[in-house]
């Protein structure tokens, strides 16, 4: 696996993109705003990445292009990291990652009911109302400033 300076981690964003939809984290890598570490299984047109993130590490890319890359992610990936996959990697863990006590955890979606739809100011209890988190927020000094910062960060 090669790791990628800052400057080439456009050349993982294709193959990293079908989990970067549910994992922000790897956006926010690849686009310079957290810090992390991308490697690819070769520089040009890469078929596996790996993306890490202090203890999270995200590998997504063509499973039966991998073969050659299954030992060299194996040494890669730490078997302490909490560790997110696509699911077509699911079944090839064993050979990719050391930790044996492992366990999957499935993923649960919260949301407001409706609020896909435009609808969340009405299921919304009075004197509550949705905004982004960013630095705007950030400027009202909300009673829990130092939560949000912190979660902000990570």
């Amino acid at each position: 696996m090669f790791l990628l300076e800052q400057v080439a981690y456009p050349a993982a964003h294709t193959v990293l993109k079908c989990i970067s939809s549910t994992h922000l984290a790897i956006d926010a890598v690849l686009d310079g705003i957290v810090e992390g570490k991308v490697w690819v299984d070769r520089p040009v047109e890469p078929r596996v990445a790996v993306l890490a993130n202090g203890d999270a590490y995200y590998l997504a890319g063509l499973l039966d292009e991998a073969g050659d890359s299954f030992a060299a992610l194996k040494e890669l990936i730490p078997d302490w990291a909490y560790f997110f996959v696509e699911d077509r990697w699911s079944d090839r863990l064993g050979d990719i990652w050391s930790n044996r006590f492992a366990r999957p955890h499935p993923r649960v979606r919260m949301g407001l009911p409706g609020a896909s739809l435009g609808l969340a100011a009405t299921v919304l209890p009075d004197g509550f109302r949705l905004v982004p988190i960013d630095q705007r927020l950030l400027d009202l000094e909300p009673g829990n400033i130092e939560t949000v910062t912190d979660l902000m960060e990570g």
